[in-house]
C-alpha cells in the first residue's frame, strides 16, 4: 500500500464531508437552536443538497450486505456511550444529544455525513476506500467505528443545531476518540488504525495527535501516519511496533498502529505497570472478529472498563503465560530496553507474540523505574 498516495486521496474525499457537517447559517434564525420539527426540516434540506431530488439511494449488494455490519458497529458504540437508537423522528429539541437513527449505507456516495436530526449516511464507496470490504478483522471494525463516532459526535454535540463558533471537525475528531474510549478495544490504538486508513482533515488530525503525545508527559512521540516512539530513561527512542512491516501488508500496518497507540494510551493514564499486564481469553472474536488465540491486556481501575486490550497473541495459554512470567521477571532484574535491538532482530519475525509480550513488559518496567 502506498500510504502517502492513499492518504492524500482519502483526504480529498474526507474534506468534502464538511459541506454538510459545517454549521449552516439557517440555524441562527432560531436564536442558536432548533426545535425537533425544525431539525427535521433542516435535515431534509441538507439531504436534498447532498443527494439531490432522488435522495440517498440503496441498490448495490455492497451497500445492502455491509449495512448489518455497520449498524452492529453503530449499536456497539452507542450502547457503550448511552446513546439510544430509534426509527422514530425526534420529539424534543434535545433528542439529538443522546439519540440517533440507524445509520444507512448508501450508493453513489463517496463520503460519510451527518445531516442532523439523528440521520447519518455512509457511502459504500467510502468503505471500500478504507479497505473495508468484508469486515474480516478487528481493524475493519475499528476503522468503521471511528468514522461512525465522528459523525455521531457531530450530532450529540449539536454541530447542526446551533452556531458553536468552534472548529466542528476538530471537535468531532476529538469526540470520536472519546466515544471509542468506552470500548475495551478502543483508545488511541483504534484511532490510529482509523487515520491510517482515512487521513482526512490532516491539519486537525496532526494537531490532535500531537496533543495525545503531550498527555504522556513527553514519553511518547505520536507522529502523523507513523509509529509511536517511546523515549526511554536512557534518552533513546524505541519504536512501539508489533511487527516488521514491509510496506505491503495492510494488516501488519494496522497491527503496528494499534499496539503502539494502546501502549501510549496506557502510559498516559499511568496504567502501564508490570503487575497490570496480563494474558486473557479472546472474548472479542465474535463481537468484532478480533484475531488471536488470546489477548494481551493492561488491567487498571483508571482505564475504561478496568482494562485495555493491547494486542492479539497466538499459541497455547500455558506458553504465553510462561512467556509473560519470564518477561516480567527479567524486566524487574535488569534494564530490559537495552536489549531492544537484539530482541527485535531475533524475535519480531520469528515469534510476534513473544516480541509483543517482551516489549510491553520492557516499556512498563522502564516507565515504572
Amino acid at each position: 500500500m502506498n500510504t502517502k498516495k492513499f492518504a492524500g486521496a482519502i483526504c480529498a474525499l474526507a474534506c468534502a464531508i464538511s459541506i454538510t457537517t459545517t454549521q449552516p447559517a439557517y440555524a441562527g434564525l432560531f436564536g442558536g437552536g432548533m426545535s425537533a420539527s425544525e431539525q427535521e426540516r433542516w435535515a431534509r434540506k441538507l439531504e436534498q443538497k447532498e443527494f439531490g431530488n432522488s435522495g440517498p439511494q440503496v441498490f448495490s449488494s455492497d451497500a445492502i450486505n455491509s449495512t448489518p455490519y455497520v449498524q452492529q458497529i453503530q449499536k456497539r458504540v452507542c450502547d457503550a456511550n448511552g446513546i439510544r437508537i430509534t426509527n422514530n423522528t425526534f420529539t424534543s429539541s434535545d433528542d439529538h444529544k443522546d439519540t440517533v437513527h440507524p445509520i444507512k449505507v448508501i450508493d453513489n456516495y463517496m463520503y460519510c455525513t451527518s445531516v442532523g436530526a439523528g440521520y447519518i449516511y455512509l457511502g459504500a464507496t467510502f468503505l471500500k476506500g478504507m479497505n473495508v470490504t468484508g469486515f474480516a478483522n478487528q481493524f475493519d471494525y475499528m476503522a468503521t467505528a471511528q468514522i461512525i463516532s465522528h459523525e455521531l459526535f457531530h450530532g450529540i454535540d449539536g454541530h447542526l443545531v446551533r452556531s458553536t463558533g468552534k472548529d466542528n471537525e476538530f471537535s468531532a475528531e476529538k469526540g470520536s476518540i472519546k466515544l471509542l474510549d468506552r470500548l475495551p478495544e478502543g483508545g488511541w490504538g483504534a484511532y490510529l488504525v482509523a487515520i491510517n486508513r482515512n487521513a482526512g482533515y490532516a491539519d486537525q488530525i496532526s494537531k490532535l495527535i500531537r496533543s495525545l503525545g503531550e498527555e504522556t508527559n513527553g514519553k511518547v512521540c505520536m507522529p502523523f501516519l507513523g509509529h509511536p516512539k517511546y523515549t526511554g530513561r536512557d534518552g533513546k527512542e524505541y519504536q512501539l511496533i508489533a511487527n516488521s512491516w514491509d510496506g505491503r501488508d495492510g494488516y501488519k500496518q494496522d497491527d503496528n498502529a494499534y499496539f503502539g497507540g494502546q501502549l501510549a494510551y496506557c502510559i498516559a493514564k499511568g496504567a502501564l505497570k508490570l503487575d497490570n499486564i496480563a494474558v486473557v481469553e479472546n472474548h472479542l472474536k465474535q463481537d468484532i472478529k478480533f484475531k488471536g488465540d488470546y489477548l494481551l491486556v493492561c488491567k487498571d481501575a483508571r482505564l475504561p472498563n478496568g482494562y485495555r486490550v493491547l494486542t492479539e497473541l497466538y499459541g497455547s495459554k500455558d506458553l504465553r503465560m510462561s512467556d509473560l512470567a519470564t518477561a516480567k521477571e527479567k524486566a524487574r532484574s535488569s534494564m530490559p530496553l537495552s536489549r531492544y535491538g537484539e530482541m527485535k532482530a531475533y524475535w519480531i519475525d520469528k515469534d510476534e507474540s513473544l516480541w509483543k509480550i517482551w516489549l510491553a513488559c520492557a516499556v512498563a518496567a522502564d516507565v515504572e523505574k
